[in-house]
């Protein structure tokens, strides 16, 4: 599935329905090239306004590329939180 967000930001209602069309297209196109049972959410930014069709599907291709990349596991003990607990939690003893 894919879902796009352009807001009113981006431009009028003209370049905006522009940038979704394009993406939606990109996205029928290409759709095969991600995993199975991914959801996509795009969100356009000012300087989509401008791209073209060939543009947005390098991206994606770029992207469905990162997706497909095995993902490392994480090493036991790896502690991204900083290591701070949450306010009156005490250290285990």
């Amino acid at each position: 599935r894919c879902g796009i967000t352009v807001t009113r930001k981006v431009g009028d209602a003209v370049r905006r329905n522009r940038i979704k069309r394009l993406v939606r297209e990109v996205f029928r196109r290409n759709q095969a090239q991600l995993p199975a049972g991914l959801d996509v959410v795009w969100v356009a930014k000012q300087q989509a306004v401008g791209l073209e069709f060939v543009a947005v599907e390098q991206d994606f291709a770029l992207l469905c590329r990162e997706l497909a990349r095995p993902v490392r596991p994480a090493r036991s003990g790896d502690n991204r939180s900083g290591g701070k607990r949450p306010r009156g939690e005490r250290k285990p003893s």
